[in-house]
This record gives C-alpha cells, structure tokens and sequence, in this order.
C-alpha cells in the first residue's frame, strides 16, 4: 500500500513528537449504544484498562429548505485515571485515543480488545470507515530552524529566509490515493493554536467504503494503516533528525 512510501524497518522511536493518536471504526447505528445502560455493559467488559465513564454527546445540525434542526448524538468516553487513554464510543462508532502513545503493539491490544467487545455487544452488520490518525508537533529547537527537521520540499514558503520570521501560520494538505485507500497529509505551522515553534505533521489514512464488518480483517487493515502512515512521517523528516528518532531508519513499531 502506497509503495512509493520508502520502506523501513520497524522499531521503537525514540523521544518522538507524537501529540495524539486516535484509530476510529464506524459501523451502521447500534441501538444498545445508544443509551447509558448500553455504555455501562461495554465499559464494564473494558473497566480494568477504563475505570472512568463520561457522557459527552455530540450536537448534529441538519438543515433542509427553509427548516434547520438540532439534536444530540449521545456519545461516552471510557478513560484511565490519568486521561491518557481513552476508549470512544457511540451509536455508530469506536475509537481508541491516546496522548501517550509509545508503539503501535500497545495500541493495537487496546484497539482489538474494544472490537472484540463491540462484536460479542452488538455485533454489527456493516463497516462504514476505517481510519488511523497521528498528529505530531515537531520542534525545531534550532537556530536553523524547521530545515534541520522537516524535508524541505514540506516547508513551502517557509523555506524563503526573508519571509520566514514573519509567517504566523501556513497550511499546506496533500491526498493520496491507493484503491480505496486514502492518505491524507496536513502539515505547516500555527496549525490547532501551535506557536511557530511547532510544525504540525498530521497524518490520516482511511477507508471510506461500505463492507461487511469483520473484527479480524478489520485489525489487519489498520496494521496496514500504520504502516503507510508511519512511513509517510519518515519520508516527512530531514536528516539528521529522522536518524536521531529511530537510531536507523525505520519506522514506529
């Protein structure tokens, strides 16, 4: 998938700027998700890794010809104590988010155990989206700035000398395709309120096509998600600062 991405070889990253990670699953509408007893089960089967339950619905507007209507999605967040982890889920989706991650293999346990839940809860019928997201803020921490970072094809206007010290902000997004695959690459500064210290590699590879919901083919598709996404951030990264992360290159096991 997405073979022009230059392969590595997996390992841990060291000290890497990763900000948060957030895998997401959306299936056809579960009624037993909709409601608090619904949450309560699915919590209870997850409570050793979330020992915390918070409602959290989601405002939907819909607008037609001279009518716009509001209501409420409900939607609860399963958390650690510490509000590191958190397991996501409503009616119509699962996520897992963390802004602790540390390799894929731990995200992935969480990740699988949650849809084995919601397999044995509700078994749903339809797979509606797949999707992985890694948000990383980069510093440059150095007086030749994000160069020494970033691959300088990313920087744009950035890269201008005389321009750079006044930009407050630039955003840049890139798509690409493989199948039915899509990566999608936003990056540039003062993105999400980050100062200009901070370049913002925002990383998203999704499906957005129907299909039968499986656990296990599921799981194996977001091993593949991670792949490409973890690959598209080496490819991101200026030398030596790539071989810093990952002492050779490689990627994010």
């Amino acid at each position: 998938m997405f073979d022009f991405l230059p392969q590595v070889t997996p390992t841990q990253l060291q000290e890497a700027p990763l900000h948060v990670a957030v895998a997401q699953i959306k299936f056809e509408y579960q009624r037993s998700l909709a409601n608090h007893r619904g949450a309560s089960d699915f919590q209870e089967a997850l409570t050793d890794n979330y020992p915390r339950l918070i409602a959290e619905p989601q405002s939907s507007i819909t607008a037609s010809p001279g009518n716009v209507s509001a209501s409420e999605v409900p939607q609860w967040r399963f958390t650690d104590i510490d509000n590191t982890w958190s397991c996501i889920v409503g009616p119509e989706h699962l996520a897992i988010e963390t802004n602790l991650y540390t390799q894929w293999s731990t995200m992935r346990s969480r990740l699988s155990q949650a849809v084995d839940v919601l397999s044995s809860l509700t078994k749903p019928r339809i797979r509606e989206r797949i999707g992985l997201r890694y948000i990383n803020h980069v510093q440059h921490g150095s007086e030749d700035g994000f160069d020494a970072v970033i691959k300088r094809e990313l920087l744009g206007v950035m890269a201008i000398p005389e321009w750079s010290d006044a930009i407050a902000a630039t955003v840049s997004q890139t798509i690409f395709r493989n199948g039915n695959t899509q990566l999608a690459l936003r990056y540039g500064t003062g993105l999400g309120g980050q100062s200009g210290s901070a370049f913002v590699l925002d990383i998203d590879c999704a499906d957005e096509t129907a299909s039968t919901f499986d656990g296990e083919q599921s799981m194996v598709y977001f091993d593949q998600l991670n792949d490409s996404a973890l690959r598209a951030f080496s490819a991101s990264l200026a030398e030596p600062y790539r071989a810093t992360l990952f002492g050779q290159p490689g990627i994010q096991e």
